[in-house]
């Protein structure tokens, strides 16, 4: 039963570190995006990859609150609502960018992409690769005491036993 649960504590944790993945990988790509959008020069071209943003968006939200109703600790929410607060500058700013491309400004959206939004970016993605290693570490340490929790049963197990045979082995020699 312990061995058990501490194997649903280490794939817990597994999930929460393939969701924030998740989240880095959209955050990426949406980086990407933007970075076509601010070489488009073509309305029907900016107009297209604006829906692909509004669906990876909408897609990063979606992992973001699954992580925010599986997260049971204060101190995992606060850190999921501080990466929602850099990814939400980030977005504030991207979306400046693009109001700029849409007025054909495409200097000023560049001005401000390398400005404002790449410094907002790399910040974000360095609290996602924190993230990361937080629950990569969490994943290694649930697993250490797994197998020590394991280990522990089966060394007791044993002495049981042992205990179990030497008392046997004592009453078979008395009667």
């Amino acid at each position: 039963a312990n061995n058990s649960r501490m194997e649903q504590i280490v794939q817990v944790h597994n999930v929460r570190a393939i969701k924030v993945n998740q989240l880095r990988s959209y955050s990426r790509e949406l980086s990407v995006l933007y970075y076509q959008m601010l070489l488009a020069r073509d309305p029907f071209l900016l107009d297209e990859l604006g829906q692909k943003v509004t669906t990876f968006a909408s897609e990063f939200l979606k992992v973001y609150e699954e992580l925010m109703q599986t997260s049971t600790r204060e101190e995992d929410r606060d850190k999921l609502q501080q990466l929602m607060s850099l990814a939400g500058r980030t977005y504030n700013f991207q979306q400046e960018v693009i109001a700029l491309l849409q007025q054909e400004k495409y200097q000023a959206a560049t001005t401000l992409m390398v400005s404002k939004v790449q410094p907002s970016q790399n910040e974000s993605v360095n609290y996602y690769d924190y993230l990361v290693k937080e629950q990569q570490q969490l994943v290694a340490d649930a697993a250490q005491a797994a197998q020590s929790a394991y280990r522990n049963s089966f060394l007791l197990m044993l002495l049981i036993s042992s205990i179990a045979i030497l008392l046997g082995a004592l009453i078979s020699l008395f009667v």
